[in-house]
């Protein structure tokens, strides 16, 4: 027998059947308020879920868009920060170049300057001589000779000026000698170093 044979022989307990229908009458607003609360449940959780989606992939895109603009912020500061450096850096290498000689400034130097800074202290130039220029790492030395004499003070005051002079001039190969004792005259002979870039 199938089961639609079963069902169509069912006989059906109408005492039975109003029974169970006063009882579904009795709880039935507690079933509807069930099924509604549930149905508003799911809607409210259908929604909020994709807005709650929504919202976490719009955030995620917004955290991916501030680290960009983030980022973009940090390379025009160092950009600004590394024009600044440059700016500078420009600033004192033209300071610092202004501590070497140049071609011109060579020659004013050993023919009018220094004759005028031995004049200066007391020191008499007896001779001077100049060699061809030697390259000393990035620097080209520019080497003159010099023979003078002078009284002590003279020579130290001499030296002194040297070493201030606002441009790079070494002093080397220095050699000192007493030329007489009465009134104390010394004579030296050097050889100065005068450095252009």
């Amino acid at each position: 027998m199938s089961w639609l044979d079963k069902v169509l022989k069912y006989e059906m307990n109408l005492g039975d059947f109003e029974e169970k229908l006063d009882l579904f009458r009795t709880y039935q607003k507690y079933v509807y308020m069930v099924m509604v609360v549930g149905t508003v449940i799911y809607m409210a959780v259908g929604m909020v879920w994709q807005d709650y989606s929504k919202y976490r992939v719009e955030s995620k895109v917004l955290r991916d868009v501030q680290d960009i603009l983030e980022d973009r912020r940090r390379k025009v500061l160092d950009k600004e920060n590394i024009e600044r450096e440059l700016v500078r850096l420009k600033g004192v290498v033209e300071e610092k170049q202004q501590l070497f000689f140049t071609q011109q400034s060579i020659t004013e130097f050993s023919i009018n300057t220094l004759p005028a800074l031995a004049d200066d202290c007391g020191v008499k130039l007896t001779f001077r001589t100049y060699k061809e220029p030697v390259q000393e790492g990035e620097f080209i030395v520019y080497p003159i000779s010099i023979s003078a004499q002078g009284s002590f003070k003279a020579m130290v005051q001499f030296f002194y000026t040297l070493e201030n002079y606002p441009k790079v001039v070494k002093i080397k190969d220095l050699d000192v000698n007493r030329q007489s004792a009465g009134p104390v005259v010394l004579s030296f002979k050097m050889t100065l170093g005068a450095y252009a870039l």
